[in-house]
């Protein structure tokens, strides 16, 4: 394992370093550092939009570039970012601007980096709607209550069906998916 800032190009290099000490190569990389702060805009300072965009946004751009030049020497690669539903411009998951904006801009970064790195390496970003985890733990029972009923399966997402969409996205199977954002949230906010 190791540890690093995804915000800090000298760490990000490291960790890259590393992987390929270890494995020869980097084949797929997966965007998924994310920060969410329960802070309103108004309310804010300026540090929590400063961590926000850097972890959420600058981060996957960082890690992204670094492997970027490997997957293309080989002709080869995956990259997954994980962004959410609140950068799909879907409304009441809209309510915390940092995050939303920092979501938005990942959406736009994997089409970007779509037709930057084709034909060889594949973009896509996965937009989990509301999922059990550590991250979304303290939302009061109201917010969660008020997100299961406007979700059509009527339940929040497990840890494991965001993973089955990155597994899927990292297969063989998807060699002809690229700059798509492939939404997990059980209904919530269709296109």
């Amino acid at each position: 394992m190791v540890r690093a800032d995804v915000s800090d190009p000298r760490d990000v290099r490291r960790l890259v370093k590393r992987a390929v000490e270890a494995y020869g190569r980097v084949d797929i990389l997966v965007n998924n550092a994310g920060v969410l702060f329960e802070k309103t805009f108004l309310d804010a300072p300026d540090d929590v939009w400063d961590k926000t965009i850097d972890i959420n946004l600058k981060g996957a751009y960082l890690c992204s570039r670094e492997v970027a030049p490997l997957m293309l020497a080989q002709k080869k690669g995956k990259i997954i970012n994980i962004s959410s539903n609140s950068g799909a411009y879907h409304p009441s998951a809209m309510r915390l601007v940092e995050y939303t904006t920092s979501k938005a801009g990942m959406n736009g970064l994997t089409k970007a980096l779509a037709l930057k790195l084709g034909p060889y390496v594949t973009v896509n970003a996965i937009l989990p709607g509301r999922i059990e985890t550590d991250m979304t733990a303290g939302v009061s029972p109201e917010s969660a209550r008020a997100v299961i009923e406007e979700t059509p399966l009527k339940r929040l997402g497990a840890p494991e069906e965001v993973a089955n969409a990155a597994v899927y996205l990292a297969s063989d199977e998807s060699d002809f998916v690229t700059g798509e954002l492939h939404l997990v949230t059980g209904g919530r906010g269709m296109h």
